[in-house]
């Protein structure tokens, strides 16, 4: 059986962009700067890529993961559900991390 998948450089993206906020998420927690967001962000670095595999492992055959997500955004699934969650959550705690590096070296 022969799944569709995204193109490479998405995948490229998407984990570069976890990996990215789990060091810089450590850097927080050790640095013991905005502790429960860290915290809060450390979960969700954590488990959205893993509920995402876990989930797109039982997508319909033709369907890329996108399109699963999507999918399952609009029925309602607390998977899908979660991961919007966790990657929104990833997307405030940037803008917060980047607010907070200006302002301290302004």
């Amino acid at each position: 059986m022969v799944h569709e998948t995204l193109p490479d450089w998405v995948w490229l993206l998407f984990y570069s962009f976890i990996a990215l906020t789990l060091l810089a998420t450590i850097t927080n927690l050790f640095k013991k700067v905005h502790l429960k967001a860290s915290i809060i962000n450390l979960t969700f670095v954590i488990a959205t890529p893993v509920i995402s595999f876990t989930f797109a492992l039982g997508r319909p055959e033709g369907n890329t993961e996108w399109d699963h997500l999507i999918t399952g955004m609009l029925s309602g699934s607390p998977w899908a559900i979660i991961i919007l969650l966790g990657c929104s959550f990833m997307l405030y705690w940037w803008f917060r991390f980047s607010f907070l590096f200006v302002s301290l070296n302004s």
